[in-house]
């Protein structure tokens, strides 16, 4: 049921019982990050369908916004505000959630909203400091509580957090995949350099699985059979075995300090954004979770965001130090070149990227103050575009930094 719905009903219930029902959305990022991203899947969109792109984008310590943009018709359909210093989002059960790391809180609204939607917030502990929202049961969401070492269980039925996961091995959790099936989730926590593996069902802590040095980001292959692990510390990935989680191989030499994780499911293979080594390893999932080597890419500096075309020909690379987005041609793992040049121009600070499910745009988050949008049938950036809403909306804030793609 929508989260519209939702809200709509816990009204009726405050005015018949008197309960106060808090809800907040908040961000996500691409951080460095931020980083575990919804996994893009192949095809193109429905006939007739309206694919939106979300841009997170903070405003120092006042309240961020979500800029919802229809991407077929290159407009911003709302500007929405939401919580302080929004670093990541996810799309749970047809409903954003974003966490925002400064006010402790989630913001929460459907997906689809237009301007004017109502948001509600979502308040998380004192100090909870949430960094990633995600979930595939469609019954909860989880949250990394990096200031309080703790998962934080929101329930989608009541819209307010109702377990607090802790244990030796959650500290400093920066982000978290599911499986598929919701079985089990994986947390991959920077302070102790391991993965608590938690069972969904019962909130009991399964096991801790030692990884590298500062684990960042974490993605769980579609099939489910692996989840891979960004060691941003050692400049390693370490892929486990879901069916008894075990490390069947040894870390897979990446880059230095790889921050950012994307699997692509057209061509079964991982994306890791090297942010140190200013490049990109590409490693081949294989389903027995026996991958042991990365093919590594040089692109711009700072890499931090990968984004693939839903038909598998390229990749495109958010170069955060060099103001760029790099297109690797998958075909031969080589960097595409325009002339004299190797990458598109973008905006300062480029931080996140995200593809159309159609393949037919890239938005770009430029954390500098602009969102930039390339049209992938020339790889150029479209001129003249206007992302800033009309005169009535809300201001979006100014540093975009996270794009995420709907559906």
């Amino acid at each position: 049921m929508r989260l519209l719905i939702r809200r709509s009903a816990a009204v009726l219930n405050k005015a018949a019982a008197g309960v106060v029902c808090l809800v907040l959305l908040a961000g996500c990022g691409d951080t460095f990050r931020p980083v575990a991203n919804p996994i893009p899947q192949p095809g193109g969109n429905p006939v007739g369908t309206i694919e939106n792109s979300i841009v997170l984008a903070t405003n120092g310590t006042g309240a961020g916004t979500t800029t919802n943009i229809n991407v077929s018709g290159d407009t911003v359909v709302a500007v929405l505000p939401v919580g302080v210093y929004p670093v990541h989002a996810a799309i749970i059960a047809a409903d954003l959630f974003v966490a925002n790391r400064d006010s402790d809180n989630l913001s929460a609204y459907p997906a689809s909203a237009g301007a004017g939607a109502s948001v509600t917030t979502i308040t998380l502990p004192a100090g909870a400091k949430p960094l990633f929202v995600a979930s595939t049961d469609n019954t909860n969401v989880y949250v990394a509580q990096s200031g309080t070492n703790s998962v934080g269980v929101v329930s989608l039925a009541t819209l307010a957090e109702v377990n607090s996961i802790t244990d030796a091995s959650i500290s400093t959790p920066a982000a978290i995949a599911q499986l598929p099936n919701g079985s089990k989730i994986y947390v991959a926590n920077k302070g102790s350099g391991k993965v608590t593996v938690i069972d969904s069902a019962t909130f009991v802590i399964k096991g801790a699985i030692t990884v590298g040095t500062t684990p960042s980001a974490i993605v769980a292959s579609p099939d489910g059979n692996c989840v891979y692990v960004a060691n941003q510390g050692s400049g390693t990935v370490t892929v486990i075995n879901s069916l008894n989680d075990a490390t069947p191989v040894a870390a897979i030499t990446v880059g230095a300090g790889p921050s950012f994780l994307r699997f692509d499911s057209k061509l079964q293979r991982v994306y890791v954004a090297n942010t140190g080594g200013n490049s990109v390893s590409i490693i081949n999932h294989a389903a027995d979770c026996s991958a042991s080597t990365a093919t590594t890419v040089m692109v711009g500096t700072a890499p931090t965001s990968v984004a693939a075309l839903s038909d598998g020909t390229r990749a495109y690379v958010a170069n955060s130090g060099s103001g760029n987005v790099s297109v690797i041609l998958t075909s031969s793992n080589t960097v595409k070149t325009f002339g004299l040049s190797n990458a598109i121009a973008v905006g300062a600070n480029p931080v996140s990227v995200g593809s159309s499910a159609d393949g037919t745009k890239v938005v770009v988050a430029n954390n500098s103050g602009s969102i930039s949008v390339i049209q992938t049938s020339t790889d150029t950036v479209i001129p003249g575009l206007n992302l800033t809403p009309t005169t009535g909306a809300i201001p979006v804030a100014p540093n975009p930094r996270f794009v995420l793609m709907n559906p």
